[in-house]
């Protein structure tokens, strides 16, 4: 489903759904191969497995899976690089997402994503707690990190109070080496270097990008606003709203 950016639920996940959504399509067609599992979705009515909630379950064991089986191969190499970067998803919820770089025992390098993490603010101190806190739970050694690599933002990059800056007093050998995936910001910087008015423009854009609740809910919004769906039920709950009284009497 990951490979190729599938959602695990649907819109609608009754019975009689045309697209119930992956898991639940898989179920239905287990279902149809296995008589005692199509039985008892067909007649119970205390445990289906078919919630949320056991979906969730199923998502946070094969995470456990996944993280222990990361653990052992950190185990056998002899040092590794965290790379770390923020955004925000539909719900405008923030997120800090985490992946490891290092050498399998046979030489191969591998990038391995750890998880998505909600810091409690978007300070360099609550995302370097994140990030700390998730070091601890695989690294042996604090020598082992030898490398750390975020975006060109001043709470990530910054030199004296950044993120890169708290993580390298505890972690020395953690070099920072700035996030290749993100070279245009540098561009941009060299670029406007020259121009007084443009830096103090670059400065504001930088101070304020992707920092307040208020430009995160604003682009969640947006997706909303740009999604057919969410439109057609908006409008259909703003007819039908204001008469709730009256139809629940």
């Amino acid at each position: 489903m990951k490979s190729f950016e599938l959602a695990l639920r649907g819109y609608d996940e009754k019975l009689n759904s045309e697209n119930p959504g992956v898991f639940r399509g898989l179920i239905n067609f287990s279902s149809e191969l296995d008589s005692v599992l199509k039985c008892h979705i067909e007649n119970s009515s205390v445990f289906k497995g078919l919630s949320k909630s056991i979906q969730n379950d199923l998502l946070e064991c094969c995470l456990a899976v996944c993280q222990q089986r990361i653990k052992n191969e950190i185990k056998q190499a002899e040092y590794i690089s965290v790379i770390a970067d923020e955004t925000t998803d539909v719900s405008a919820q923030f997120q800090l997402s985490i992946i490891f770089r290092y050498l399998l025992s046979d030489g191969t390098p591998v990038e391995r994503f750890w998880g998505f993490f909600n810091p409690i603010g978007h300070d360099a101190k609550s995302l370097s707690e994140c990030i700390i806190f998730n070091l601890e739970k695989v690294l042996e050694s604090p020598d082992m990190l030898i490398c750390q690599s975020y975006d060109g933002a001043n709470v990530m990059s910054g030199r004296l109070k950044g993120v890169q800056k708290i993580i390298n007093n505890s972690y020395k050998n953690a070099h920072f080496i700035h996030c290749y995936a993100h070279q245009l910001n540098l561009i941009l910087i060299q670029a406007t270097s020259q121009n007084q008015s443009l830096i103090e423009c670059m400065k504001e854009i930088e101070s304020t990008f992707n920092q307040t609740i208020a430009i995160n809910q604003a682009r969640a919004l947006h997706r909303m606003l740009i999604d057919d769906r969410f439109i057609f039920w908006l409008r259909v709950f703003h007819s039908l709203m204001p008469h709730v009284d009256i139809l629940y009497n």
